[in-house]
């Protein structure tokens, strides 16, 4: 496994109270954003059709959550990789007690180097985490290839569309196409 790079004080702070406060937090988004809810990626997920035993990847997976669901749901082996350590505490302790452990490992690490090899997974479920990462470049492969090969301005559209997609599928945009003319 890789180490992650020594984040500062604070923001290990911040990710150790962040849980405490989260469920109270969501629900006072939703009563202004009415997201979506998360069945909404497992479904897709379902639509993949990826067979039980498919490896999976939860990066940033917190205290374990969303690892533990993939599990169940779909019968994956999925591997959960987080950069704070109470969080594997936790997300291991939870897995423990259930019948699927054995398809569940909880890992330190972080989205920028993930300890797996290129095109291993079948699956990678990485859900509300991009925001905290620090370096997206590491985290998006290799963009100096696609910078190389089609210039930085399509590559920014590019990266910008697709969190367009990412943003619509969770609810967070609402896809409407508004025509204007001149009367």
């Amino acid at each position: 496994m890789t180490g992650s790079p020594p984040e500062p004080e604070w923001l290990q702070q911040s990710y150790d109270a962040f849980p405490r406060i989260e469920e109270a937090f969501h629900n006072a988004l939703d009563e202004s954003l009415h997201p979506r809810g998360p069945d909404v990626l497992y479904d897709l997920v379902g639509d993949f059709g990826l067979a039980p035993g498919s490896l999976a990847a939860d990066v940033g997976c917190g205290e374990g959550g969303h690892t533990i669901r993939l599990a169940e749901r779909f019968g994956f082996t999925v591997t959960g990789i987080d950069p704070v350590p109470r969080h594997i505490e936790l997300a291991t302790l939870a897995a423990n007690d259930l019948e699927l452990a054995r398809r569940i490992r909880f890992e330190l690490g972080s989205a920028e180097a993930l300890p797996f090899a290129n095109g291993s997974l079948d699956l990678v479920w990485c859900r509300d985490v991009l925001v905290h990462v620090a370096d997206l470049d590491r985290v998006y492969r290799d963009p100096p290839r696609y910078i190389a090969e089609f210039g930085q301005a399509a590559y920014e559209i590019m990266l910008g569309d697709c969190l367009w997609s990412v943003y619509g599928m969770i609810g967070k945009l609402n896809r409407r196409v508004y025509v204007l003319s001149k009367s």
